[in-house]
């Protein structure tokens, strides 16, 4: 009798540490997890089984839904880094080679990291590039990474649904390079090319032509004037007219290229959608600047700021030539219209932010309580 007992309490313990293995699959083998599912089969089951039957149909079940999670995930992460930009940071280093401690560093939001992994899991996103970093030189710091390199790795499909990017230092991208960006980045709003460029070769006016006409979705376009001139300027910003959000650019003062007050006036017709305008004169302090030729002027801000109602920021770094006059006219219109003194039929000021570099005063806003609707009540100060 007891014999008899201590057999079941045998039986019964190794039935739980067989479906235990079903519990906690993390630890367990996939031979104990076999072992656990066949003990929920009759004796001597086989293949043609009813019970067997059924658990071998929910096998293909269970593979089809890890699928589906997957693809989900991978959805996910291209949605949220699809608004997020992609710039390639690295220091500048003679003989053309970017690297930083070796390699390159990628600053990236699309489809996790340039390895395809989540958790721990391949998603289908394709190869996972390791092989074609180390060739087109991304990560290996032997090798150059050129416009050839950068198209291979914006060929990837994790690339698909890409919204910005900033194109490296010492790329040079023509006009071929840049209709294959386009094929492979067909979403592309944003562009920056030079803007925040140390060294390298630099954009021309038909480049920036170039990129307003493969870029149809473009709403935002930030470069510097090195190479590009005035003119350049004027031609793509007619071109994206309406469609143009943002636009930030850096004047030259090595080979003397700046915008002036004319060419503000045209943006502001050209572009009344405008909701973001920089334009940085030097970011090293504007030591070499020729005055006589930076003529952005007050007039051509003021136009800026009086055509764009959709403005929220405007960026002024060292253009000198505008003076607190032309401030204290923009405060005066801003508190004008935004408390309901402004023209007929206009719309009130979207300004926010007026950021001033260079200057010995600064343009503030302040929430006054006093006014309905939370309207701003502006100083120069």
């Amino acid at each position: 009798m007891r014999s008899s007992k201590r057999k079941v309490s045998a039986l019964n313990d190794g039935g739980t540490v067989i479906l235990s293995a079903l519990q906690n699959l993390s630890d367990s083998t996939p031979r104990a997890i076999a072992t656990a599912l066949l003990s929920l089969l009759p004796p001597n089951a086989t293949k043609l089984d009813p019970s067997a039957k059924k658990l071998l149909k929910a096998f293909p079940m269970v593979s089809a839904s890890l699928d589906a999670r997957a693809n989900a995930l991978a959805r996910a992460s291209v949605e949220e880094g699809a608004s997020k930009p992609f710039e390639f940071r690295f220091s500048a280093v003679a003989g053309g080679t970017p690297t930083t401690n070796g390699v390159m560093v990628m600053v990236m939001a699309d489809a996790a990291d340039s390895g395809e992994k989540n958790d721990g899991e391949e998603t289908d996103l394709g190869d996972d590039g390791s092989n074609q970093d180390q060739t087109t030189g991304f990560s290996n710091k032997s090798k150059h990474f050129n416009m050839k390199g950068m198209v291979e790795l914006l060929s990837r499909r994790q690339f698909s649904n890409l919204k910005s990017l900033a194109v490296p230092n010492y790329v040079k991208l023509g006009k071929s390079g840049l209709k294959q960006i386009a094929k492979a980045c067909p979403q592309l709003t944003s562009f920056e090319w030079g803007f925040n460029m140390i060294s390298g070769p630099r954009p021309k006016d038909s480049d920036l032509m170039e990129v307003t006409v493969h870029f149809p979705n473009l709403t935002s376009l930030r470069t510097e004037m090195w190479n590009i001139t005035s003119q350049g300027i004027r031609i793509a910003v007619t071109s994206m007219g309406e469609s143009l959000l943002d636009l930030r650019i850096r004047a030259d003062t090595i080979s003397n290229h700046y915008l002036s007050g004319i060419d503000l006036e045209l943006i502001a017709k050209a572009c009344p959608n405008m909701e973001y305008f920089a334009y940085v004169v030097s970011k090293w302090g504007g030591s070499f600047t020729e005055r006589a030729l930076e003529n952005v002027n007050g007039s051509g801000v003021i136009a800026l700021v009086e055509n764009c109602r959709k403005l929220e920021v405007l960026e002024l770094d060292n253009a000198k030539s505008v003076g607190r006059e032309a401030f204290e006219t923009i405060v005066q219109m801003l508190n004008e219209g935004n408390g309901g003194g402004g023209e007929n039929g206009r719309e009130s000021f979207a300004l926010r932010e007026i950021k001033l570099e260079g200057y010995p005063y600064a343009v503030v806003n302040h929430d006054d309580e006093e006014l309905s609707g939370g309207r701003l009540k502006w100083t120069v100060e």
